[in-house]
């Protein structure tokens, strides 16, 4: 996926992602300070960040839903900056995940008849 190819030419985690969704230069630029778990802090994956910001609509349930499947798989929604647990993941692998549970979410809703519901997916 384009996300971790991103990260690895040097973009930080929350810019590859939101790169990799074909987002404009301003809002690739607007995320630059959530790379590193929230301006270099650990906090929030800055992955995460990017791609609930390439939602572009306030939708609670398809963040929470991205947040949880993100936490599944790599253990939790935290930067692996600064702490001394160990995740799955490492930062490239977390950009790739960010985009691709993005990608088959946003998938999954296009695809919702009206006795779907995103709880479904």
């Amino acid at each position: 996926m384009k996300a971790k190819e991103y990260y690895l030419q040097g973009f930080n985690c929350a810019e590859a992602v939101t790169k990799s969704r074909n987002c404009p230069k301003e809002v690739v630029e607007a995320v630059s300070n959530y790379g590193g778990g929230i301006a270099n802090r650990g906090e929030i994956c800055g992955a995460l960040l990017g791609a609930l910001a390439t939602l572009g609509k306030k939708d609670y349930d398809l963040a929470q839903k991205i947040m949880d499947k993100f936490a599944e798989v790599n253990g939790s929604y935290k930067c692996i900056r600064g702490h001394k647990y160990k995740t799955k993941l490492n930062c490239s692998q977390r950009c790739e995940l960010a985009e691709n549970l993005l990608s088959k979410l946003l998938d999954n809703i296009s695809k919702l008849d009206n006795n779907s519901s995103l709880r479904d997916i």
